[in-house]
């Protein structure tokens, strides 16, 4: 069964990474694992379920990296670097290796890919935030939501981060505007953020997502 479900996989990535996803048929995907069309429905619900697991497939490179980063002997801070260098650097070599641009134009699969992504990456970011908890970096007076909240605001959509900025500065802006903010002088360390530091932050954050959406 589970040798089933990895050719079907395998399948179902080489198909949506040449296609998209609204031109490729469960039936062709049975056709390419050479399995039947009952075998792909024991395994999976529909064909959003199986653009999930390929996703789950190639981030598990990101979700490996993030393991050593966090087992590394790097500070705190050059830790969320990483993270961030992980999760959007690493991801965006995923999408490029793997899904054609003619696949990407297909609305439903961008969509999805995004939304399976942040999933991916909301799990180690939430690693990270326990991280610092326990090594007293962050203050146990900030809610793991509200850091949580932070990270999404300032993690952009894999797909539509450009691609020189990815690679160039991208992972140390984020580290700044978490660390200190947009308006925040630099502090010497992330103890000394208040919760008005904080809330500044997010209410920042939030204006300006909410000012790109009107555009």
């Amino acid at each position: 069964m589970k040798e089933n479900k990895t050719v079907i996989i395998l399948a179902a990535l080489e198909l949506f990474g040449e296609k998209g996803f609204s031109k490729v048929s469960i039936k062709e995907i049975a056709k390419l694992a050479e399995v039947s069309q009952v075998t792909i429905y024991n395994n999976f619900a529909n064909k959003e379920e199986l653009v999930k697991e390929v996703i789950a497939v190639l981030m598990e490179d990101v979700s490996k990296a993030a393991e050593e980063i966090y087992s590394s002997n790097l500070s705190y801070k050059e830790k969320l670097t990483e993270i961030f260098r992980a999760c959007n650097k690493d991801k965006l070599k995923s999408i490029d290796k793997y899904f054609s641009s003619e696949s990407l134009a297909d609305p439903k699969l961008a969509g999805l890919i995004n939304q399976a992504m942040n999933d991916y990456k909301e799990k180690i970011y939430e690693e990270f935030i326990d991280l610092g908890y326990q090594l007293g970096e962050l203050p146990k007076s900030i809610d793991k939501r509200s850091v949580l909240f932070l990270l999404r605001a300032l993690n952009s959509s894999g797909l539509a981060i450009d691609s020189d900025l990815a690679h160039h500065n991208l992972s140390q802006d984020l580290v700044q505007l978490f660390l200190y903010g947009i308006f925040g002088k630099e502090k010497n360390t992330l103890q000394e953020l208040t919760g008005e530091d904080v809330l500044k932050l997010l209410t920042a954050q939030v204006k300006n997502e909410l000012e790109k959406g009107e555009q």
